[in-house]
């Protein structure tokens, strides 16, 4: 596995504070700041459907176009994709979903849980949004990485970030991700 894939699917998981199977220390990489509390929060207003009509937005990532496993690429790109769309949802205030495909037995909830975050896509999450079988696809354009260039009209951004490039989002996006008290990643971001 590529060293910046594997960069990628670790800071995923180190973003969150895990409760279940995965538990992991963010110490080491930045000092505990504010900002996970806040998304968590907003993540769940949006949820809840506590927040104006206008702000209730939502990022629904998924690997592929046929909901199905047969156009997904592996799991390492999944997840590498999966961090991007995450990165994606906290920078531009959208509660992530995550439309997993496959068993019951093999979704990441069974493997990755987060105390903040309820990234599943579940029955309430389904009549805020919609069957995404009946939704737009959302054409972000990733190589305008920025988040000034992503249109924040949509309601619901249905994504397929499979390979998404995580440095290069980072980058493009370092005021935004400062404000939120991360400053010390240069060192492996790049």
């Amino acid at each position: 596995m590529p060293r910046k894939t594997l960069i990628c699917i670790c800071l995923f998981f180190l973003l969150l504070p895990h409760a279940g199977p995965v538990q992991a220390s963010r110490s080491h990489i930045w000092p505990e700041g504010t900002w996970e509390r806040e998304y968590g929060s907003l993540h769940e207003r949006i949820l809840r459907g506590d927040v104006e009509e206008g702000d209730r937005k939502f990022l629904v990532w998924t690997c592929g176009r046929t909901f199905s496993n047969d156009d997904c690429a592996g799991y390492a790109n999944r997840l590498l994709g999966l961090a991007s769309a995450f990165l994606a949802s906290v920078l531009s205030s959208r509660a992530l979903i995550v439309l997993w495909h496959g068993d019951e037995s093999l979704q990441l909830h069974n493997f990755f849980r987060s105390s903040l975050i309820d990234w599943r896509f579940t029955e309430r999450v389904k009549s805020a949004v919609g069957d995404p079988r009946q939704l737009a696809w959302t054409e972000l354009d990733f190589t305008s990485w920025h988040l000034s260039r992503w249109d924040h009209t949509s309601r619901t951004l249905l994504v397929s970030m499979e390979k998404g490039d995580f440095r290069d989002m980072w980058r493009s996006n370092m005021q935004a991700i400062r404000r939120m008290g991360i400053t010390r990643m240069r060192s492996w971001a790049g």
